[in-house]
């Protein structure tokens, strides 16, 4: 298993960079990172058929957005909710500014690291 950071354009034809893409065995996923939510649709977008992602052909994808709250009990979940709600794909990390807590969060789970 190897990870990767591929300019799409120079391999593929299509612009900018993915951030990372895992290759095991038959497996070929790509992940994308994110802050704060921010341009969570164009990221979407990089992935659906016809988005400069979908030339590279992956078996799977995630985007990881991560994402800082003053405390874990701040966190605006019907943002969130609305969010994972739109991607399946999508994982949300709240964390405190400590780092004293962290929680993952997607479409069908929640997981409190700390």
């Amino acid at each position: 298993m190897h990870t990767k950071r591929f300019y799409v354009g120079a391999l593929f034809g299509s612009t900018g960079f993915i951030d990372f893409t895992v290759h095991c065995g038959d497996d070929f996923w790509g992940i994308e990172l994110l802050r704060d939510g921010s341009n969570l649709d164009e990221h979407i977008d990089r992935f659906a058929p016809g988005g400069p992602y979908s030339l590279l052909e992956l078996s799977d994808y995630c985007l990881v957005d991560f994402r800082r709250v003053s405390s874990m009990g701040d966190m605006t979940m019907p943002t969130i909710t609305t969010d994972l709600n739109h991607c399946a794909k999508l994982y949300v990390v709240c964390y405190d500014p400590t780092l004293a807590h962290v929680s993952i969060l997607n479409a069908q789970s929640v997981w409190n690291i700390l």
